[in-house]
């Protein structure tokens, strides 16, 4: 999270972006990391909700057909991240205030539920890895670096869940973890200090200790939390610059310039 409660800087050309996608190969591999490049634009909040998505633009950026940017944000659509409007477009969606409780409650019966099973389930080398994720989580804290907070977070959430070893509740957290990054963004939540990671570290010493109900009870307030930190009235955002958002999500991730 945001936790929901993730990224940085330098720029990338056009032609630079452009040839790693198309070094990569097929049109697929150009899809998926046109695809995942956007994502995390949007999941890390360097597109902010709201934000237009002009396809000829995207198609620019990406080096690809604009058929191919209008699968991209389809896909994107079904996972409620952007909104496609008839003749208007499509833009960063902009979760309603029902929309948002809805998430933060499907989020509490799932992470809470699956404690249980995650606490009968995992290794001390389990555990381990997420206490080197927190570290990690910490230090972009500490360096207010909020993009990385933001992926951090998230990466603990679903790094969590997946010790349940049931895939479809991993997929399900996955998507709502990054729909709580729009949720935080869109009504103001201070993301970086919303989603603590004092938080983690507390539910990540009960889960080692065994102590289910005190874990489930840790869990909800942390989730209870989050939400309250967000203020049910959005402002209107600046346009950011898309096409230099996108060059620096591919370059910083490794994704477009092989």
């Amino acid at each position: 999270m945001l936790d929901t409660c993730a990224v940085k800087n330098p720029t990338m050309g056009r032609n630079e972006f452009g040839a790693g996608l198309r070094q990569n190969g097929s049109s697929s591999s150009r899809y998926e990391l046109a695809y995942e490049n956007l994502r995390s634009a949007i999941f890390e909040v360097h597109l902010p909700p709201g934000t237009k998505l002009p396809e000829d633009t995207l198609a620019d950026t990406f080096g690809m057909s604009r058929t191919g940017v209008r699968k991209i944000l389809q896909r994107l659509a079904q996972e409620r991240l952007v909104n496609l409007r008839p003749n208007r477009g499509a833009m960063v969606a902009r979760p309603s205030v029902r929309e948002s409780r809805e998430v933060f409650s499907a989020r509490r019966l799932i992470e809470c539920g699956a404690l249980p099973s995650i606490i009968s389930l995992a290794k001390p080398s389990d555990l381990e890895v997420l206490h080197r994720v927190l570290e990690q989580e910490d230090e972009a804290q500490r360096r207010s670096d909020r993009a990385s907070a933001i992926r951090l977070s998230g990466e603990f959430h679903t790094r969590l869940i997946a010790l349940s070893q049931n895939e479809l509740l991993a997929d399900f957290v996955s998507k709502l973890v990054v729909s709580s990054s729009l949720i935080l963004a869109t009504y103001s939540a201070p993301i970086a200090t919303s989603c603590r990671q004092s938080d983690h570290k507390q539910i990540l010493d009960l889960i080692g200790s065994g102590d289910v109900s005190s874990a489930v009870k840790w869990m909800d307030q942390h989730l209870s939390h989050v939400e309250a930190s967000c203020v049910f009235a959005g402002r209107e955002p600046a346009a950011p610059n898309l096409k230099r958002i996108l060059e620096d999500v591919a370059k910083r991730s490794g994704r477009g310039n092989t």
